[in-house]
């Protein structure tokens, strides 16, 4: 199942769940209709480590389905609220400096041993 998204809208694309240590979150596939950039809010409230959690975006590519990771957040170790903003040509939280894809995805990955519990929401951004 897929989400469209309309500009400038609020989303929650994982409530709040827990992630153990080594797994990796997908969010379904997201539709973008006219957004060039994106804010990530992650909420963790539970879990401290290391190697943290990070958040992986991905282009799908429409002629094969696959997935190309196109940035990817520095870890996340410990509870707070972390904004990342992906937007051409302005802030890059994750590394990747292009518009939004027009189906996108998010993968929260836990690169540390213990579990985190944690939220993902998002703003489009025209």
């Amino acid at each position: 199942m897929t989400n469209e998204i309309d500009v400038n809208q609020d989303v929650v694309l994982l409530p709040l769940q827990t992630i153990n240590g080594g797994q990796t979150l997908s969010t379904p596939d997201q539709i973008n209709l006219y957004a060039k950039g994106i804010i990530f809010y992650v909420t963790i409230t539970a879990g401290s480590g290391t190697s943290g959690v990070q958040l992986e975006l991905f282009c799908k590519d429409p002629a094969s389905g696959n997935y190309v990771r196109a940035g990817v957040s520095a870890a996340m170790t410990s509870p707070g609220t972390y904004v990342l903003i992906e937007y051409p040509n302005g802030q890059n939280n994750l590394n990747y400096n292009g518009p939004l894809s027009r189906t996108w995805q998010v993968r929260v990955v836990n690169n540390d041993s213990v579990t985190y519990t944690l939220s993902l929401g998002c703003s489009v951004i025209k």
